[in-house]
């Protein structure tokens, strides 16, 4: 139970600074600042997923599934998809098969709403 907790704590903790790095960007009409949120989200997300491929493998504490499509559904949707062709991890489960591309898309369609506010 005490790793779970830990996990969500960072995971929490990871995600509330990426958004803060995203939500400064789109307040001040910074795009570096959306576009490094939206990268650290992403390689959070990549190497969450390759965590926990590695944990499977060696069978210890694995990252709950929902810890996964928390942070891929809250931008880091891209890293998700690539760490799940890359580590050939979670690609059989219908909800990442398709949970993922799904949340990808509506993150490039507000991606380009942001370009379009902000430019």
């Amino acid at each position: 139970m005490g790793k779970i907790k830990t996990h969500g704590r960072n995971r929490n903790l990871v995600l509330v600074i990426c958004w803060a790095i995203l939500l400064f960007g789109l307040f001040t009409a910074q795009p570096s600042y959306i576009w490094s949120g939206f990268l650290l989200l992403n390689l959070y997300a990549f190497w969450l997923t390759g965590t926990d491929k590695r944990s499977a493998k060696a069978g210890s504490f694995r990252i709950p599934e929902r810890s996964l499509m928390t942070v891929s559904a809250l931008g880091g949707a891209l890293g998700m998809l690539i760490g799940m062709k890359t580590y050939r991890h979670k690609t059989q489960h219908a909800k990442f098969q398709y949970g993922v591309p799904a949340f990808l898309i509506v993150q490039f369609v507000v991606a380009i709403a942001a370009y379009r506010y902000l430019g």
